[in-house]
């Protein structure tokens, strides 16, 4: 992500967030398996997943944003 652009970096990090607690709510309710929210393996792989995608993001180009939704 290089040197400034804070807004992009906070989206980032707040998506990655998303997708971890997004995760963490439908294994909650629904336990769909394969994994159980019970499972150490959830841990470990909902981790990995934030890494990456944190780490992709700092590798791609910037993306404008599509949606009209303002937080």
């Amino acid at each position: 992500m290089g040197k400034g652009r804070r807004a992009a970096k906070i989206r980032s990090i707040a998506f990655g967030f998303q997708v971890v607690l997004g995760t963490l709510v439908n294994a909650i309710l629904n336990d769909p398996g394969p994994l159980s929210l019970h499972d150490k393996e959830m841990e470990v792989r909902l981790s990995a997943c934030l890494l990456l995608l944190l780490k992709a993001e700092m590798k791609a180009e910037p993306v404008h944003r599509s949606s009209t939704r303002n937080r």
